[in-house]
């Protein structure tokens, strides 16, 4: 994988142009997908190593200590049962503060049902404890789950006691939510 420096201007905007504008269909979609996938994970079979890289330059640019593949994370669950959990990522801000970071990537012009698991993200974190940071990029951020994002965001209000008891405890577990459009521009700076 690329680090940010190995990246052409031309390779930041295939990245950038592809987080911020929608493919206008499948075709459109697979050519646009493969480019940023050459340049970020080569050897990838599905999308979420190519998410998970440009997490990882995205917070290079922001010269963060952030680092990828952290060890798997288990516990016991009220059943007995041992469960593993294996973060995206680890965004350090310092000695006593880290977050766990979860990256969603979804293919445009997709027709399968990945987007049903995202709003589960703050339920898979909570038993290990912390908080995390959640990136929704491509149609994650376009297409799917954007009201559950809106209300999370504190972007508009939820519509009853059930959403309300959800947004508290989604946003207890999240400690933000970062779209691709968010990512693109932060990249885009010089």
């Amino acid at each position: 994988m690329k680090n940010l420096n190995d990246l052409s201007k031309k390779d930041i905007k295939e990245i950038c142009d592809y987080l911020k504008k929608p493919s206008i269909d499948e075709a459109d979609d697979k050519k646009r997908f493969n480019k940023i996938k050459k340049i970020l994970a080569p050897n990838a079979k599905k999308g979420g190593p190519v998410g998970e890289a440009i997490v990882r330059i995205y917070y290079e640019k922001l010269k963060k200590n952030y680092y990828s593949n952290p060890q798997q994370q288990n516990y016991v669950n009220k059943l007995g049962k041992k469960i593993g959990v294996r973060p995206d990522g680890c965004l350090i801000e310092n000695e006593d503060t880290s977050y766990w970071v979860e990256s969603k990537i979804r293919r445009y012009q997709s027709n399968g049902t990945a987007h049903e698991k995202v709003p589960n993200v703050p339920m898979k974190y909570r038993p290990i404890g912390g908080q995390v940071i959640l990136f929704l990029l491509a149609d994650d951020e376009h297409r799917y789950n954007t009201e559950w994002t809106a209300v999370c965001r504190g972007e508009i209000d939820p519509e009853d006691d059930a959403e309300e008891f959800r947004k508290k405890a989604d946003t207890s577990v999240l400690k933000e939510i970062i779209l691709g459009t968010e990512v693109a521009k932060a990249l885009e700076k010089i």
